[in-house]
């Protein structure tokens, strides 16, 4: 039977204690058309037992027992995908929680865009660590993605994108390089397709929880964390409170991003003005964007605009 969504939840070795949060997350959704394919990379008996309790737990959830992958388990992702039943595919990782907003705000995103995302921002067990405004729109950004220049720009759990496009890729999922994130890997798959169409949206719908480098915390440390953001997330006008703390902290990464790299800005220009005499008298006579370097210029040579 077609649903709406379906949502993929890739997981391995002893993370089974996760998924009752991550999985019950999504069951949790507002829009309730949906089907959670669990998608198991090598695990272990404990965990194997914790997702087969889910699915007998909800018939929207059906567990996919596969052994260790050499890297990510990328193209059992891709075979579990090539029987979904959903309009537009959703992820979450076993240690992120799902905002009860975030599947209808991707069937919106996703009624006029191929491949689309909600904010990021990252939290650990003292706050908000990071935000991102990667736009995906931008055709900067777009070319930044496909240079390798951003990194984990897109994190698995913030993106979505229709599955028609999904089956009109050369490959889809596949076997990440080494120095690639399996996300990215299949995110520039799509990019790289004439005619993809894509959406950002600033909606907070996910948290994305701070892990560590790979392989990242062991799994009590990565439970207590969900546990204690799950938990500040159910009170009433919680989730609200959380994205005002959430735009906060992208317009202070923004301000503390901004201090330091102007020292460095003016540094730049300065070598390249006493580097180069010509540009400096060009900048001198030119008006318009160049206000800022003309204005320096006169400033490092003692003179008054």
């Amino acid at each position: 039977m077609a649903r709406k969504a379906t949502v993929i939840v890739p997981t391995t070795g002893d993370r089974g204690p996760l998924l009752p949060l991550s999985v019950g997350s999504i069951l949790a959704q507002s829009e309730p058309d949906i089907e959670i394919l669990v998608v198991g990379d090598g695990l272990t008996d404990d965990s194997r037992e914790i997702a087969r309790g889910l699915q007998d737990l909800d018939p929207r959830v059906r567990f996919f027992d596969f052994p260790k992958h050499p890297r990510r388990g990328e193209e059992n992702r891709h075979r579990v995908l090539m029987e979904a039943d959903g309009e537009i595919a959703c992820y979450l990782c076993d240690r992120d929680f799902m905002l009860p907003n975030h599947v209808s705000t991707m069937l919106a995103l996703l009624q006029n865009a191929d491949l689309a995302h909600t904010l990021r921002a990252t939290f650990t067990e003292s706050g908000i660590a990071f935000t991102s405004t990667v736009d995906i729109t931008s055709k900067d950004d777009l070319s930044a993605i496909r240079r390798h220049r951003i990194g984990p720009a897109i994190p698995l759990s913030h993106a979505g994108h229709r599955m028609d496009f999904y089956r009109s890729l050369p490959f889809g999922w596949r076997t990440t390089p080494q120095y690639l994130y399996t996300d990215m890997y299949l995110w520039q798959q799509f990019l790289d397709q004439p005619g993809c169409r894509t959406a950002t949206s600033p909606e907070l719908t996910i948290l994305h929880i701070k892990r560590g480098d790979h392989p990242g915390w062991p799994t009590h440390l990565r439970l207590a964390v969900l546990k204690q953001w799950a938990e500040r997330v159910s009170g009433p006008g919680a989730i609200e409170d959380l994205t005002s703390a959430v735009y906060l902290a992208l317009i202070r990464d923004h301000s503390t991003l901004s201090r330091r790299l102007r020292p460095r800005t003016k540094q730049w220009i300065r070598k390249i003005l006493l580097e180069n005499p010509a540009l400096f008298d060009r900048i001198l006579s030119t008006r318009g964007p160049l206000q800022t370097a003309r204005n320096l210029a006169w400033k490092l040579y003692g003179r008054k605009s």
